[in-house]
C-alpha cells in the first residue's frame, strides 16, 4: 500500500518525525512503499524529514511560503494526490484540519488524533482517542483513500537514520491559484498579543490547583522565572483564571520551548493548544490522567505541594541575586 507523510514548514521535524517514526513502524516493517511530501520554501527542511523519516523511499518538496493560503495549499496537495494516487495520507499532529479538508476534496475516508497503526488478518486498524480522551478506540476504516492525522499524545520512536539510504528529493512546482483574498500581515502584526503567543516558558494551570489565589500564586512562579502563565477552559469557568489565558482549542495555542502543566488533566481540546510545544512536562496526582500520555515528562504528585517547592526555590533564587 503506496503512503505519503505529509508535512509543512510549520512543522518541527525532529520532534514530528518520532511520531510519525512510531506511527507507520507496522508499514515500514513490512517495507510498504513510503513517501514524504514536504510543503515549505526550505530545502534545508525538505532534506531534514527525508533524512528523519524512517523508511523514506521517495521525498517530494514543494516550495510553498509562510504567506501560502490553506485554499493554495489544498490545491497542491490535491494535485500530488492525483499525480501520484496514494492509498494512505499520514499528516502530523498540527494539520488535523487539513487532513480534514484534503480527505472531503478527493472522496476519501479521515481519522484524526490518532495513535498508533497495525495490520493484522482481518486488515489495517487505527487506534484513536474517543470519549474527550477518556478511552481509546480501535477503528477499521474500510474506505480509500485513507486520511490520517497523528495525535501528539502517540508513542515516539527514533529512525535509524544510519542504516538507510538517503532518500532522493523531488522538487515539484506550485500551483497558486487566485481566491479573491490574502492574509493581511499588516493588519495581523497590528493586533496586541498577548504574552503567552511569544512566551519560551509557560506555566499552567487547571482545575487541580483548586483555588484563584493558588493560580495566582502560580502566576507570580511564571513570572520570577521570566515565563507567562496559562490556564484550562476548567480552571478560567471556575473564575480562577482570565478567560485570555485560556490554553486549547477554545484559546491559545502556545510554541512554548517549555510548557509546564499543575492540576490538569489533559483532555482532547486542551492538548490541541500544545501541539508545537517542543518540551511538555506534566504534574497530576492522578496516575492515570491523560495529559501524562501527551508528556515528555511527567510527575505523579500533588500539584500544590509541587508549587510550593518551587515557589521556596525561586524566592531562595532571588535572595542569592
Amino acid at each position: 500500500m503506496r503512503t505519503a507523510c505529509v508535512f509543512t514548514r510549520e512543522d518541527d521535524i525532529l520532534k514530528t518525525a518520532g511520531r510519525i517514526n512510531a506511527f507507520t513502524g507496522a508499514l515500514v516493517a513490512e517495507r510498504e512503499p513510503l513517501d514524504a511530501w514536504y510543503l515549505g520554501d526550505e530545502k534545508e527542511g525538505a532534506a531534514e524529514t527525508a533524512r528523519c523519516v524512517a523508511g523514506i523511499g521517495t521525498a517530494v518538496r514543494c516550495p510553498l511560503d509562510s504567506g501560502t493560503l490553506p485554499e493554495n495549499m489544498l490545491d497542491n496537495l490535491e494535485a500530488l494526490y492525483r499525480e501520484r494516487q496514494p492509498e494512505l495520507l499520514i499528516f502530523t499532529a498540527g494539520s488535523g484540519a487539513l487532513a480534514a479538508r484534503l480527505a472531503a476534496r478527493i472522496g476519501g475516508t479521515c481519522l484524526t488524533g490518532c495513535r498508533t497503526l497495525g495490520r493484522d488478518a482481518e486488515g489495517l486498524w487505527v487506534r484513536r482517542t474517543v470519549y474527550n480522551s477518556h478511552a481509546d478506540a480501535v477503528c477499521r476504516p474500510q474506505g480509500r483513500p485513507l486520511v490520517l492525522s497523528v495525535s501528539k499524545a502517540g508513542p515516539v520512536s527514533e529512525s535509524s537514520v544510519g542504516e538507510s539510504e538517503q532518500a532522493a528529493i523531488t522538487e515539484v512546482s506550485p500551483v497558486l491559484k487566485h481566491y479573491g483574498y490574502c492574509l493581511d500581515r499588516k493588519l495581523k502584526g497590528s493586533r496586541e498579543k498577548n504574552p503567552l503567543e511569544e512566551a519560551k516558558l509557560v506555566l499552567v494551570g487547571g482545575r487541580g490547583l483548586g483555588s484563584r489565589e493558588n493560580y495566582e500564586r502560580l502566576k507570580r512562579l511564571a513570572r520570577a522565572w521570566g515565563g507567562a502563565c496559562g490556564c484550562t477552559r476548567a480552571a478560567a469557568i471556575n473564575g480562577w483564571a482570565d478567560v485570555a489565558d485560556i490554553i486549547g482549542q477554545s484559546g491559545h495555542v502556545i510554541r512554548a520551548e517549555l510548557c509546564i502543566t499543575l492540576g490538569v488533566s489533559g483532555a482532547a481540546p486542551f492538548m490541541a493548544g500544545l501541539e508545537n510545544v517542543k518540551n511538555l512536562v506534566a504534574v497530576n496526582s492522578d496516575p492515570d490522567a491523560p495529559v501524562f500520555k501527551g508528556a515528555d515528562y511527567g510527575l505523579a504528585g500533588d500539584a500544590l505541594e509541587v508549587l510550593e517547592a518551587w515557589e521556596k526555590q525561586a524566592e531562595e533564587q532571588r535572595h542569592e541575586n
